[in-house]
Order: C-alpha cells, then structure tokens, then sequence
C-alpha cells in the first residue's frame, strides 16, 4: 500500500513538472514579415541647355519687275468668199457646124450653127472632144464637136455630161442575144426591132464600154 501510494505521488510529480514545464515555457512567437525599407531613387536634376537665339540674316529685297499687261489685237476670221467661175464659152469658127442629139457623128442633126453664133459650154465628154453647148437665142442644148468651136476658158472646168437621148414608145429598144469574147475582141448580138417600111432607116446603138476597169 505504501509503494502504491509512492508510486501515485511520484506520477503526480511528473505530471506536475511536466504541466509547469508546458505553463512557464515561454512561447515561440511567430514569426512576421517586417517590411524592409527600400531606397527611393531621386531623381537628378538633368541639364537641359535653353535655345540660342542666332540671328538669322533676312534675304535682301529684290526689285521686281512689273509686267504691264499689252492689248493684243484680236484676229477676227473673215469669211472666205469662193469665187464661182461661170462657164466657159465659145462661139462657132466655121460657115455652118451641126449641133447633135448625142457627142458623136452617128448622132441625129439636131440644128444648125451658124459661124459667129455664141455658145455657153455646159459639159463635156471625159475626153472633151465633144461639148454639150447651149446656143444663144435656143431653148435647148445640143452636142458638138469642141474643135468648131473657138472656146473662152477651160473645157474641163465643167464636169462630164450625158444626158438621156430621145426615144420613141412605140418601138421598144432590142434584146440583148449573145456576148462572146476571143482575145480583145468582143461580139454583141441583138435581136432586130421592126418598123414601118418609111421609118425603117436603121438606129443607133449606144453602149459604154469599159476599159482597165473604167
């Protein structure tokens, strides 16, 4: 019994020292974040040079020259007048001259021309051997040869001529049969036109023939 009560008095006794050890043991504190102070950079003064005043030398005045302004003269476009030649003329060289329907020998007379009669030329053939003329005191024109005339100006001044020749409505012109060629030569056929034994004199047939393609 007195070992028991050793023994609980000597576990007291631990318990004890081992209760003041946890109550005066003094705490660890824990531990904090102490800021460190950090250096503040200051700024330096920089030096900062002030403008120079230079003097900068002015240009030198100049004289200019004033242009007076000039009257121009105006051009003023005139018309160009186009002087229109009149026809030329002629008057018949020879006793008596015969004026046709046509510009060729084969050509019905149709007047007369005396020598000295006056002529106004109004065309021509493209060769101009023969004029198609209106005498004076005459109504109507007809063709002769340009060399019984004696002609004042240009012939050619006036432009070809051909007129349509007389025909008659009661016979009609003939029919064309046949064309054939050998070499440069050329051969027409026509069929016959029947009239009345008194008008029945022959006629003329007209035809263009067309050379190098003219």
């Amino acid at each position: 019994m007195l070992k028991k009560i050793h023994f609980l008095i000597f576990a007291l006794s631990i318990v004890f020292l081992v209760s003041c050890g946890s109550v005066g043991a003094p705490a660890t504190p824990t531990p904090t974040n102490t800021p460190v102070p950090t250096s503040t950079i200051t700024p330096t003064r920089t030096y900062t040079p002030q403008p120079i005043n230079t003097h900068t030398p002015s240009a030198t005045p100049t004289t200019t020259k004033t242009i007076t302004p000039t009257k121009t003269s105006t051009i003023t476009l005139t018309p160009t007048i186009t002087q229109t030649l009149p026809p030329p003329e002629g008057y018949v060289n020879v006793a008596q001259a015969n004026c046709r329907y046509g510009p060729g020998w084969a050509y019905l007379y149709k007047f007369g021309l005396y020598q000295g009669i006056s002529v106004e030329i109004l065309g021509r053939t493209d060769r101009g051997d023969w004029v198609y003329v209106l005498p004076l005191w005459y109504e109507t024109g007809c063709w002769i040869k340009a060399d019984l005339l004696e002609v004042t100006g240009d012939i050619f001044s006036v432009e070809p001529y051909y007129g349509v020749l007389p025909f008659s409505d009661i016979y009609p012109p003939p029919w064309i049969t046949e064309v054939t060629r050998t070499g440069d030569e050329v051969f027409i056929a026509w069929s016959d036109v029947r009239m009345t034994a008194d008008k029945y004199r022959g006629y003329l047939i007209e035809t263009w023939l067309c050379q190098d393609g003219e």
